[in-house]
């Protein structure tokens, strides 16, 4: 009986802790704790003249679009902190992977979708690996 208790208890931690990090990343604070950003979504309209003026050709803009859409529900000033990621903006640009672009208004979204299109230059669709894969990109 102790040994289901125990179990129990730590796959309610588990869930405890996936679902604060969820919640969480739609808050818009920066690593000093501070509220930035917007909490409003931008439309995807806005979203996809944003990145064909980053330098996304049309596809990418597209499939970029539903990356940003699972990473932050176009929400420009998501935010999301852990042991492995500080991630900001529309497409959760991870400065922990990306410690260059640390002095970067990343809460921007023209900013962070010029930082992305550097990132995806160099690193393709895996840099947002899982939700490309759950959005079907890859």
């Amino acid at each position: 009986m102790n040994n289901k208790i125990a179990i129990a208890t730590i796959l309610l931690f588990i869930f405890l802790l996936i679902g604060y990090r969820e919640l969480k990343a739609k808050v818009p604070k920066d690593s000093s704790g501070n509220y930035s950003g917007s909490l409003s979504p931008i439309s995807e309209g806005e979203f996809f003249s944003l990145a064909t003026q980053a330098g996304f050709n049309s596809l990418e803009a597209n499939n970029f679009l539903k990356i940003a859409q699972c990473e932050s529900s176009l929400i420009p000033g998501a935010y999301s902190s852990s042991v492995v990621e500080e991630s900001k903006g529309l497409l959760q640009i991870n400065l922990k992977a990306h410690p260059e672009y640390k002095g970067y208004d990343l809460f921007d979204p023209a900013t962070n979708l010029r930082i992305a299109r550097e990132i995806f230059e160099n690193e393709g669709y895996k840099a947002w690996y899982n939700c490309a894969i759950k959005t079907g990109v890859l």
